[in-house]
């Protein structure tokens, strides 16, 4: 089962604000002891990052990109960092 939304007696959709300041991202497949879905909730300083831009393009790193430091760029986490970028996944450059 999915658990409701308190206010909207419905279920929870991605974007519902918790009154604690969380987000709801979303149900999981796995389905906990008591019969209802696992969710998936989010601070918000989690999703309102920035990407950092790849100074070659002006624009936001795409994946396969090469940085400065040589590694190849595969895609930004969902974690924000102290600087308010999102974090970045890498692989090293071959």
């Amino acid at each position: 089962m999915k658990r409701l939304n308190p206010s909207t007696g419905k279920a929870f959709v991605k974007g519902d604000v918790r009154e604690d300041g969380y987000i709801f991202g979303h149900y999981a497949q796995t389905i906990k002891k008591d019969g209802y879905f696992i969710e998936q909730w989010n601070k918000l300083n989690n999703v309102a990052g920035r990407k950092r831009n790849n100074p070659e393009t002006g624009e936001p790193f795409k994946k396969g990109d090469v940085r400065h430091d040589g590694y190849k760029f595969k895609e930004y986490t969902k974690l924000v960092k102290q600087d308010g970028y999102f974090q970045e996944c890498v692989c090293s450059y071959q």
